[in-house]
């Protein structure tokens, strides 16, 4: 039975992340009953590299010496990848054995990045064609990570957290966070288009972080980050558009302040638990920023006397349908009903 759940997961490509992971300093019963601490990589066997029907996993054990493998190639393959995820400095740090201690900056750009439609694609596809589809968008979101040094926080689903300007990775600058964070956002949204036409929505946010590492049974701490900025930047991506970037008023002027331009326009937009407050749109495709008082790409249709379809003229939520235009209406709608115009 346990052959079976094997094979099914891996051609599923369902294998729980502890079979993909490597272990570090594991502890292990060697032959003559006492404890070894190792480090353990685990792998799938490629379908013509088997020697037979019952292989199918393959294990690289490395014992630890003095606090260092005795695999060479091992070693360096772990400190890469740690160094990947957290940078050369706090990689050293998770290398010993140590829990980094807490990262705050008094400005630093984070991202909310989220995929249009996930919930509804997972509802409606076998989730082996959900998982697919993820992957390739997952490999096209790592890549542009790498290619415009952001540091990854983490990544839920569909959803990636990430921020500029902490400076824990090669080239990660303070002086043009919100300038990467665009054009990383950017080119992530133009090339998933043409993936299946798959969308996203994007939310910015610059201001003070604090970023905490939390001890887990896993390989290696899991990194958090807290603060109103934090939460801002959940609230543009969640009252944002597919193919923008929606900027905060902070965001939106740093970039100016980074490029050495005026500052973008500002639009009334409603967001969640803050009100209506003065944001910034950046189109993917036209690759500028929206000008107040710019045409959407689409109308609000309004079954009211003699009237069929009001131009917006402020961006809207993609899951509200333009909240400040309604609001705009609903007085419109008051005023002149009590005058006899309605």
């Amino acid at each position: 039975a346990h052959k079976q759940w094997i094979r099914s997961a891996i051609s599923k490509r369902q294998l729980p992340g502890n079979l993909i992971h490597p272990l570090r300093n594991v502890e292990m019963v060697g032959y003559g009953g006492k404890n070894t601490q190792v480090n353990v990589s685990i792998g799938v066997v490629n379908q013509h590299e088997r020697v037979s029907e019952n292989c199918l996993l393959f294990a690289i054990v490395s014992p630890v010496v003095n606090g260092r493998g005795r695999d060479a190639l091992n070693e360096a393959t772990w400190k890469s990848a740690i160094t990947h995820m957290y940078g050369v400095n706090i990689a050293q740090i998770v290398a010993n054995g140590d829990l980094p201690s807490q990262e705050a900056y008094e400005c630093a750009t984070v991202l909310f990045l989220d995929v249009v439609d996930f919930t509804k694609n997972c509802m409606s596809k076998p989730s082996s064609q959900v998982a697919e589809w993820m992957k390739k968008v997952h490999d096209e979101v790592e890549s542009s990570i790498t290619r415009h040094h952001i540091r990854k926080i983490e990544t839920r689903g569909d959803c990636y957290v990430c921020v500029t300007g902490t400076s824990a990775l090669q080239k990660d600058t303070n002086h043009n966070q919100v300038i990467r964070m665009l054009d990383f956002a950017v080119d992530v949204s133009n090339a998933l288009s043409k993936l299946d036409k798959t969308q996203i929505r994007v939310g910015i946010s610059t201001g003070p972080i604090t970023i905490s590492f939390i001890k887990t049974h896993q390989f290696a701490p899991t990194m958090c980050i807290f603060g109103d900025t934090v939460c801002t930047s959940a609230r543009m991506e969640q009252s944002g558009a597919a193919g923008y970037v929606h900027l905060c008023k902070a965001a939106a002027e740093r970039y100016a302040e980074e490029a050495g331009v005026h500052a973008p326009p500002l639009h009334a937009t409603e967001v969640k638990s803050k009100g209506i407050v003065p944001t910034a749109f950046y189109s993917c495709t036209r690759k500028r920023f929206l000008l107040r008082g710019e045409k959407l790409a689409y109308q609000v249709n309004v079954l009211r006397r003699g009237v069929s379809e009001v131009e917006a003229t402020d961006l809207p939520s993609s899951r509200s349908p333009v909240p400040t235009l309604i609001t705009r209406f609903r007085r419109l709608s008051t005023a002149s009903a009590s005058s006899g115009n309605f």
